[in-house]
């Protein structure tokens, strides 16, 4: 029952996400389905470790996004479009009324996720797992160097 109603959001907030067009509502819609994927994973594998690494993950690639969007975009004043709150009202609602319907595709895969898993953490692909970590590590320490307080690209010009 959870699964359902986690995906029948996810579903309907991608949805909105094209109909939004104004940055912080898009950045709000982005933070909510973060912390969506993140449930479904927990709920699916049974591991708490792998959602918080997830929603670590996608929180930080989001505020990187955030920092290119605060250093580019203009300062435009955000206003909630009733319709498009009376349209998300509906389709909540809509979606509630979904979750009585019988929809059996997650029971029978619950297993699959947990194989999926045991084969990810295997020894011969351990080397790899190792490789990559280490791998993003490097990229992070890169990123961190490259936008320097005083000398990155995102720093401010003061005229």
């Amino acid at each position: 029952m959870k699964m359902k109603f986690l995906f029948l959001n996810m579903l309907v907030l991608s949805f909105f996400f094209i109909i939004l067009n104004h940055p912080i509502s898009m950045g709000m819609v982005l933070l909510i389905q973060t912390l969506m994927v993140s449930m479904l994973t927990l709920i699916m594998f049974k591991n708490s470790w792998f959602s918080y690494m997830i929603f670590l993950i996608l929180v930080g690639g989001m505020l990187v996004l955030f920092m290119y969007m605060t250093s580019v975009a203009s300062n435009e004043k955000f206003k909630l479009n009733f319709s498009v709150s009376l349209m998300i009202m509906i389709v909540a609602l809509i979606s509630f009324l979904l979750l009585n319907l019988k929809l059996e595709f997650f029971t029978n895969s619950k297993f699959d996720f947990m194989l999926t898993l045991s084969k990810f953490i295997q020894p011969m692909s351990m080397m790899i797992l190792l490789f990559l970590m280490i791998y993003l590590l490097v990229c992070m320490i890169g990123i961190v160097k490259i936008s320097f307080i005083n000398q990155g690209p995102l720093r401010q010009l003061f005229n």
